[in-house]
Order: C-alpha cells, then sequence, then structure tokens
C-alpha cells in the first residue's frame, strides 16, 4: 500500500519531470493537486485501486468510481486521471494496449483505457 508520503513525493516526482520536459503548465498544475482540496480524495481512490487490485486482474476507471460512489465526487474531475497516473508511475499499475466503453452515462459512452496490476 502506497503510503501518504509516497503519493506526495510521486506527485512532487511528476511535476519535476514535466518541468525538465518544458511542460510548465503541467508541472505546475501536479504541484496544485498535492494541495488542493481533492487531496483526501485523490488519496481514498488509490487506497480503492489497492483494494480493487486484490479482487481482479484488471481495471479501468469505472471501476473505481463504482467502488467509491457514494463519495463526494473531487471538484476537478481529471482527478481520476491523476490517480492513474500515479498509481502507473509507482509502478501499481500498467496499460494493457485495450480499451472499453465507459459504463458511466457522465463520460458518454467513450472508450477508456483497461490497465492491469503489476505483479
Amino acid at each position: 500500500m502506497m503510503t501518504v508520503k509516497e503519493w506526495e513525493l510521486n506527485l512532487k516526482e511528476i511535476a519535476f519531470k514535466n518541468r525538465s520536459a518544458n511542460r510548465e503548465r503541467l508541472a505546475n498544475a501536479y504541484e496544485r493537486l498535492g494541495e488542493s482540496e481533492d487531496k483526501w480524495w485523490m488519496r481514498q481512490a488509490i487506497r480503492c485501486i489497492q483494494y480493487i487490485s486484490k479482487t481482479q486482474p484488471e481495471l479501468a476507471a469505472d471501476d473505481v468510481w463504482e467502488h467509491m460512489k457514494n463519495m463526494t465526487n473531487p471538484s476537478n474531475p481529471r482527478s481520476m486521471g491523476v490517480v492513474f497516473k500515479i498509481c502507473h508511475n509507482a509502478g501499481m499499475i500498467e496499460p494493457t494496449g485495450q480499451y472499453r466503453k465507459t459504463r458511466r452515462k457522465q463520460a458518454n459512452g467513450r472508450e477508456i483505457r483497461v490497465w492491469r496490476f503489476c505483479q
């Protein structure tokens, strides 16, 4: 399980990599996420992904949204994408190369990435 300190370091690492690649706006966005009101929500989403890893071999954002349906949604709708990027950079998940239609009505049936858990 990723600790809060590891989670915060991961956000800083992502910001540093983006800054090194001259993507200043993206780097600033990741730094702000570490200080945002969605910080608690994103930590819970990471914990949810860790929980899902014990019950199934693959996941998509829909799975996490369904497990967290009783929680208040984050103020930034892109927070789920950040959660998946953090988990990927931490070596928890990797892309399968597959996509599937979302089950969420808010996403209008778009294709979402399928991830697998790393051993």
